[in-house]
């Protein structure tokens, strides 16, 4: 599968788009909530990838972009593209789980669908700030791909050069009226990987790959067991290991042990 980076998926997508969306109800939805957000310096959007821009934009944008709104809303997606500091190559890792997701679950409604994303962008002072977005598909393209989107951002971190960027993908289930994660992908492109585990971290994984239990290393090491289990699962959330097996694999690539 040829994964695209954010600029390939948008051109060919605006190029499918043979219709201008009705964001009606979304905008009216947004609307009664924007006083709130802006008070709060959070901000509103809708994006739509055949227009390339933002249909909507609340007053909150301006602080959580660190740019006017009208700058963001004239310049939209390109605008925002130039400014996000997203390595090419992680950017095709996070395609592919979403198109890995929409394969996997090809009915279900677009709003049913949840993005949560962090990440790196440099603002109107050339400084670097977390924004956490939360956004849902207003629209699909007949790939099942998202064409139009509409949520909210917030800017989370002061400046920093090691901003974690991730990516969790949640479905709705109305049976259980939650929302279950199916996808979580974090990246930090900007530590070497010999220091993205901890000391302790590196020290039970060495264990790990000996073959020894949790029980068998929260007593060598007198740590509860809990705690090595979420030393176990923190360890896999930050290499993208599906299982202990990748785990390993990524540390004696780099290697960690």
């Amino acid at each position: 599968m040829n994964i695209p980076t954010l600029r390939e998926y948008f051109d060919p997508a605006r190029r499918a788009c043979s219709s201008v969306f009705d964001y009606g109800e979304y905008l009216e939805d947004l609307n009664r909530h924007s006083g709130f957000m802006d008070h709060w310096g959070h901000m509103l959007f809708v994006l739509d990838v055949a227009m390339r821009g933002y249909p909507f934009l609340n007053k909150g944008t301006s602080h959580t972009m660190g740019f006017p709104r009208e700058a963001v809303k004239e310049g939209g997606i390109e605008f925002t593209l130039s400014r996000l500091h997203i390595p090419e190559e992680v950017q095709k890792e996070l395609f592919k789980e979403q198109f890995n997701v929409f394969s996997d679950y090809p009915n279900i409604p677009g709003e049913h669908i949840q993005f949560k994303v962090m990440n790196p962008f440099k603002d109107n002072d050339g400084k670097f700030r977390g924004i956490l977005q939360q956004n849902r598909i207003a629209y699909r393209a007949p790939s099942g791909m998202p064409i139009g989107y509409y949520g909210s951002a917030i800017w989370i971190n002061k400046e920093t050069t090691n901003i974690k960027i991730y990516q969790e993908i949640e479905i709705f289930n109305p049976d259980e009226d939650r929302w279950v994660p199916v996808s979580y992908r974090e990246f930090s492109p900007w530590i070497d990987p010999d220091k993205l585990l901890s000391t302790r971290e590196i020290e039970i994984l060495k264990y790990i790959a000996d073959g020894w239990g949790s029980k068998q290393i929260s007593d060598k090491l007198c740590l509860s067991l809990h705690t090595v289990h979420t030393h176990r699962k923190n360890m896999l959330r930050r290499t993208n290991s599906v299982n202990t097996a990748e785990l390993i694999a990524y540390a004696l690539t780099h290697g960690l042990i």
